[in-house]
């Protein structure tokens, strides 16, 4: 009866340890199968990733200065950003299973290399939420890139005019410097300084454009493309710039000539006082050989 008993209890421990055996090895195949399916899916997970992420980081280009472009991009935008939040479900129920996964692992106490999962799992998550940004700052691009786009165009349109007529303005004193008289000079002058006044107080609204200008061209627009929607607005600003250069120059020229007829005045003074001087010399002289000449005569007469 012991023996039996015994041999019984044998028996069961045995059976419990198969059972145990048999139970850990299904969980290990499990875990196993689990770790190739997950990292299948970290895969697949990153090769979108890479899509979208070429997609948010790609050159913003605007084909022509209109609200119907810009309504399509944001719309274009939208249809992505529907995309990426679709795939958070899929990417959450990674992530969640990942951690399971590691949790199982160390429990089991299974002689697996996780680091594959561990890592995989580290840059999902890094890359998912900056995904998340880009996207939300191209929105944010597209949005502040058209308001920039209006703001120059609009500075354009106010103050194209003006610069046609300093340009104008300009360019007939520059035309009348090579006849300018003397008596014209201090009023071309005057002329010349009312026009640098009203160039300076044009430079707060040169400054604004300059910035917005900057900004677009740091929003992330293709260069090509920033070069055609600005050409004109880049030609306004060059001949902005040339506005004051060219009345300083004008003031240079002006005073390089009234410096030139000082000085020619200084030195013909100058030279009528030396002739005068040499004149009256030579009539001194001239009178002295007469008093000589006549003095000979004057003892013979006596």
């Amino acid at each position: 009866v012991k023996i039996r008993s015994a041999l019984t209890e044998v028996l069961e421990r045995w059976s419990r340890l198969m059972n145990t055996g048999k139970a850990r090895a299904n969980k290990l195949v499990d875990l196993m199968q689990t770790m190739s399916s997950l990292e299948k899916r970290i895969a697949e997970i990153r090769a979108w990733l890479g899509k979208v992420e070429l997609q948010l980081t790609e050159p913003l280009i605007v084909e022509s200065k209109t609200q119907d472009v810009i309504n399509n991009k944001l719309k274009d935008h939208e249809h992505l950003q529907k995309t990426i939040e679709a795939e958070s479900g899929n990417i959450g129920e990674v992530l969640n299973l990942c951690e399971i996964l590691l949790g199982d692992c160390d429990s089991w106490k299974a002689a697996f290399n996780t680091e594959t999962i561990k890592n995989g799992m580290q840059g999902l998550e890094k890359r998912w939420k900056a995904t998340c940004v880009r996207s939300a700052e191209r929105k944010r691009k597209i949005v502040t890139t058209w308001k920039l786009i209006q703001e120059v165009d609009k500075m354009k349109i106010e103050h194209e005019a003006w610069i046609s007529e300093v340009e104008k303005e300009l360019t007939a004193i520059e035309e009348t410097l090579e006849k300018i008289s003397k008596e014209d000079s201090e009023q071309t002058v005057k002329r010349t300084k009312r026009v640098i006044q009203d160039i300076d107080a044009h430079r707060p609204a040169l400054q604004i454009l300059e910035q917005n200008y900057g900004r677009l061209a740091k929003g992330g627009l293709e260069p090509e493309n920033l070069k055609s929607l600005t050409s004109d607005v880049r030609l306004m600003l060059d001949r902005w710039h040339s506005l004051r250069p060219r009345a300083d120059a004008i003031i240079a020229a002006l005073k390089r000539e009234q410096k030139a007829y000082r000085e020619f005045i200084t030195a013909h003074g100058s030279a009528v006082i030396g002739l005068t001087q040499i004149d009256v010399k030579l009539t001194q002289v001239q009178h002295l050989m007469t008093d000589q000449a006549a003095t000979p005569r004057r003892r013979l007469q006596q």
